[in-house]
């Protein structure tokens, strides 16, 4: 019974645009769109992501840069790992 009522609630999310129209910025959580560059601050809409552009497109272009960088340190790792590996069984 508990499960049920718990599982039809709709689980919400909060718009990154502070100016966001929806009610304290909550939507519902399959409406949210995370943003294409950096994927970290999630949107209600396309027009809330512009407007919130000059307040997260510096925020954005960090976050890229730190997960391309994090992403390349873990190839380089899995790279040295496979060779490591590698050596050890030949």
């Amino acid at each position: 019974e508990k499960y049920k009522e718990v599982k039809s609630t709709a689980k919400m999310s909060r718009c990154y645009n502070e100016q966001c129209s929806h009610p304290n910025a909550m939507v519902e959580r399959s409406k949210v769109k995370p943003c294409a560059g950096c994927r970290q601050a999630y949107y209600c809409s396309r027009e809330c992501q512009k407007a919130d552009w000059p307040r997260h497109g510096m925020i954005c272009e960090l976050n890229s840069l730190v997960i391309t960088r994090a992403q390349a340190e873990q190839g380089e790792a899995a790279t040295k790992e496979a060779s490591m590996k590698a050596s050890t069984t030949s």
